[in-house]
């Protein structure tokens, strides 16, 4: 190992790099500091070209806010578009941690980024702590086998992380805020990747983009989990066995479609979506995919939304939609987006609820829908302008609609339903729960009881002596 500090044994970071022997690891340190690498105009542009078997790292645990390395003057960026830290071979076991580093760039994605390794296969590649600002193109790209990307901060890029073509990637705890397109973005048939736990916010395209552009291969294994998201979206397009698991959306939706080519077993489950947005999740000629679990609160409708829908189920092949929970579309709870899915649809509608929809509850768009199952499911609207809980106005479809509770405005059971070629059995008027007991209390003996859904037992009514506290959403 080679240990050279900055600017102790060397004036600058390069110097520093281009020193140490390329067949031994190096680690390079960064005192704290401004490293400023173009004061004054030149072409080509000083960079910093990094190697194999580096470790880059500003001085201390977690100093990127006091080790700053900037491409120039903001007033000779445009003039000197380069990479600020860039590659020109493969690149093997490489590590840059605790730096800020600043392109002083206005976004326009024509050339150029903060962190951009070009130079052949990257492997083994560690982005962590870093705070990247201001980029033409990408904070943060590479490609090759085995990138992770960790704990950083990134604003004020055209897109924020960036993996291509890379098997074995992860983007973890990372904030990035203020794109002008993506925020995480793996592109052209990634492998088995990880994208957990961050906070992106104001992406203005897509926040978590799982899109493999034609003619690429798939992505395939590639898990989004744990992220929260405020004014941004999940786009997953020509992908496989890509599941989006437990991601909190304010202000943006999941979109699961073929625009690049059919993705294909993508579960949708635990997200929970507050939106104003067209849709909170679309299907849009998916296949074998299931959408489970799901918390779904529509706003009123921006002013741009000419339908609005809680769930689009254009899903090709089996297909599960179970225990979801949809509140307040405007138009409708579940549809198909004016899809025609015909016989290529073999799917269950199982124990959803939906909850004070503007129009339907499960609607058809009066097109041939076949091979549907609706079971269990508890479809109740209190809206004024709410018409029926299920509707197929194409007589070709022939349901299965089972054991539903349902309740609209004053229908209920088979009352809510026209599905004139569907088949009706066991449903039932639903009877909302009164507010008043729920989240109400008894007082016995100086202790506090909740008053659940469920009656009270006669010895718990004898013991209470006719006291009770009606003390609403308090327990004890």
């Amino acid at each position: 190992m080679t240990f050279y500090i900055v600017p102790d044994d060397y004036p600058d970071i390069q110097s520093a790099i281009n020193a140490g022997p390329i067949d031994e690891d190096l680690e390079v340190v960064a005192r704290p500091g401004l490293y400023l690498l173009n004061p004054t105009s030149k072409w080509p542009p000083n960079q910093i070209t990094v190697r194999p078997n580096l470790l880059l790292r500003g001085e201390g645990l977690a100093k990127r806010d006091s080790t700053i390395i900037q491409m120039s003057p903001p007033e000779l960026a445009t003039s000197l578009r380069a990479d600020v830290i860039t590659s020109i071979s493969d690149i093997d076991r490489l590590t840059i941690q605790d730096l800020t580093i600043d392109q002083k760039a206005v976004p326009d994605n024509q050339g150029s980024s903060v962190v951009y390794l070009r130079g052949g296969t990257s492997s083994n590649i560690s982005f962590k702590r870093l705070r990247v600002l201001n980029g033409f193109g990408a904070g943060l790209s590479a490609r090759g086998i085995n990138i992770l990307m960790e704990d950083n901060i990134i604003e004020d890029v055209w897109t924020g992380e960036v993996v291509a073509a890379t098997d074995g990637f992860i983007m973890r705890r990372n904030t990035i805020k203020n794109t002008i397109g993506n925020a995480v973005f793996p592109q052209r048939g990634c492998l088995n990747g990880l994208i957990e736990d961050n906070y992106l916010e104001s992406a203005g395209d897509v926040a978590v983009d799982i899109t493999s552009n034609m003619p690429n291969p798939p992505h395939n294994n590639i898990v989004t989990r744990y992220n929260k998201i405020v004014n941004g979206h999940i786009r997953v397009t020509n992908a496989i066995n890509c599941p989006l698991f437990k991601n909190k959306i304010d202000g943006g939706h999941i979109i699961v479609d073929a625009g690049q080519a059919t993705p294909v077993n993508i579960r949708v489950e635990e997200n929970e979506i507050l939106t104003d947005m067209a849709a909170a999740i679309r299907f849009a000629g998916a296949r074998e995919c299931d959408a489970i679990l799901n918390k779904i609160t529509m706003l009123p409708p921006s002013a741009a939304v000419d339908i609005q829908r809680g769930m689009v189920l254009a899903i090709r092949g089996p297909s599960t939609i179970e225990r979801n929970e949809i509140v307040g579309a405007r138009d409708y709870a579940m549809d198909f987006g004016g899809w025609r899915m015909g016989g290529d649809l073999d799917m269950t509608i199982l124990n959803n609820k939906l909850v004070n929809f503007g129009d339907i509850g499960i609607y058809d768009n009066g097109l041939p829908q076949n091979n549907l199952r609706v079971l269990q499911n508890t479809i109740f609207s209190e809206s004024p302008t709410a018409r029926l809980g299920i509707l197929t106005e194409e007589e070709t479809n022939n349901w299965l609609i089972e054991n539903n509770a349902l309740k609209v405005g004053l229908l209920g059971g088979d009352d809510a339903i026209y599905a004139p070629g569907s088949r009706l059995a066991g449903n039932y008027e639903y009877t909302p729960i009164s507010p008043l007991n729920l989240g109400a209390t008894i007082l016995i003996g100086g202790l506090t009881y909740a008053i659940t859904r469920e009656p009270l037992s006669a010895a718990l009514l004898a013991l209470a002596g006719g006291v009770v506290a009606g003390r609403l959403g308090r327990r004890g």
